[in-house]
């Protein structure tokens, strides 16, 4: 069996801790990981995170109330909770989708460096003028189809399907194919 690991958001920080969670219990990993607007940092991270709440959905303050729920009242550091402080090296490929307006986009920038400094396989693409979570408009935008379109083909290639899934004009980061 072949697996996808995905999520969006918060749901794209508990992708990125399964991956790391299966690699510390011993089970296969994934043939690709997704994180759309990935949430990497629990902590405060770029300029983004509050710089850009005037064109979010989301807000910057939100991010810290959400890493406060998900300790729980427990005594956890912002370190153990957060995709960027862990080791991604041999996990996989994991492939990020970001808006240029949104307030993760640095921390997902810092994310995509992280893995790759440490050999890890990481593609992000960029939407320059997009905001969180641009990917629930659609068909609606150009920018939404065209990260839609990108995620098939990401899925198609991991599951070794003929396809072209390289590098455009939003891709940032590439070390995915290692």
């Amino acid at each position: 069996m072949t697996a996808i690991d995905s999520g969006d958001s918060a749901g794209g920080h508990l992708a990125l801790m399964a991956l790391i969670r299966l690699h510390q219990a011993g089970l296969p990993k994934p043939a690709l990981t997704l994180g759309l607007s990935p949430w990497t940092d629990v902590g405060r991270r770029g300029e983004s995170q509050f710089g850009n709440d005037p064109y979010d959905l989301v807000q910057g303050y939100m991010t810290l109330q959400f890493a406060n729920w998900l300790k729980g009242g427990q005594v956890l550091s912002d370190a153990e909770l957060s995709p960027i402080c862990q080791d991604f090296h041999d996990l996989g490929p994991i492939y990020l989708q970001a808006g240029g307006k949104e307030i993760l986009v640095d921390m997902i920038r810092d994310f995509a460096a992280t893995v790759a400094a440490q050999g890890g396989r990481v593609r992000l693409d960029v939407w320059t003028n997009m905001n969180h979570e641009f990917h629930a408009y659609g068909e609606y935008l150009p920018e939404s189809r065209d990260a839609l379109a990108r995620l098939c083909e990401a899925i198609a290639w991991a599951l070794g399907q003929p396809n072209w899934f390289g590098t455009d004009a939003c891709t940032e980061y590439d070390y995915l194919m290692g």
